[in-house]
């Protein structure tokens, strides 16, 4: 849905998802989100939009990133 604002579309790995800590998932939702709704692409608005979700996530990680991923957009 990148590109296309009526819509928000994000598709995720299933077997992947089943496996991933509740931190992973809300880094991962946010990463898509960070495409579908706020139009970045990989490696734009800092680490949160790297284009990959190899390892695991802190609480901590996902505050820092989230924040500097949305003052990225202002």
């Amino acid at each position: 849905g990148m590109g296309f604002d009526e819509e928000i579309i994000v598709v995720v790995d299933p077997m992947k998802w089943r496996n991933a800590s509740i931190e992973k998932k809300w880094y991962v939702i946010y990463h898509e989100l960070g495409h579908d709704v706020l139009n970045f692409e990989h490696g734009q608005a800092g680490k949160m939009m790297f284009t990959f979700a190899d390892r695991e996530y802190t609480w901590d990680e996902f505050f820092e990133d989230k924040k500097y991923m949305f003052n990225s957009y202002k």
